[in-house]
């Protein structure tokens, strides 16, 4: 049974004119899943098995690195011990699917953060220890340049959207 499964999700997934939808798709269910902090690591394993029928890997791993960089960016300040617990075993299976050098940025976006929590620390106290009145908030992260995902210059505008691609949330059926 599992070699006709296997066969009939590959067919499903190469008749589409629009593969990458499906990988957008697929890409956006897991953005939401961890968002929400629901991906234990049995459902990383679950959701790598589907990944391995996947023939646009590489297009996978940009959207995700995306996504990836606006989770870890929206609550950068808040929690990035819990984040990163999210994140990592998603990271694990992928690494172990597809090798290190495929999950690299990824794991690389994360050492990024967790070191970023030391420097907002030291920031945090320095302002408090020399009560300067910031007028905004700041806080200063550790971004290493060729690991995150570019973004495009313009100007500059505050939204809620999420670059994310995904033309309507991805929603599982009840069961």
């Amino acid at each position: 049974p599992s070699k006709v499964v296997k066969e009939a999700f590959e067919n499903s997934l190469n008749e589409c004119d629009n593969l990458t939808c499906k990988v957008a798709y697929l890409c956006k269910f897991c953005d939401e899943a961890l968002r929400l902090a629901c991906f234990p690591a049995c459902a990383a394993r679950d959701f790598v098995r589907l990944f391995q029928f996947i023939p646009m890997k590489d297009i996978f791993i940009e959207l995700h690195r995306a996504c990836m960089a606006d989770r870890l960016l929206a609550g950068a300040w808040q929690c990035m011990d819990a984040r990163a617990r999210v994140e990592r075993p998603l990271l694990q299976e992928l690494k172990r699917c597809c090798g290190a050098q495929y999950t690299s940025k990824c794991v690389g976006m994360l050492g990024d953060i967790s070191q970023s929590s030391g420097v907002i620390m030291d920031f945090s106290e320095y302002v408090h220890a020399n009560q300067i009145d910031l007028k905004v908030d700041l806080v200063p992260l550790v971004l290493t340049h060729p690991l995150w995902p570019d973004y495009e210059r313009g100007p500059a505008a505050v939204t809620n959207s999420s670059r994310c691609a995904s033309p309507q949330p991805v929603r599982l059926p009840s069961s």
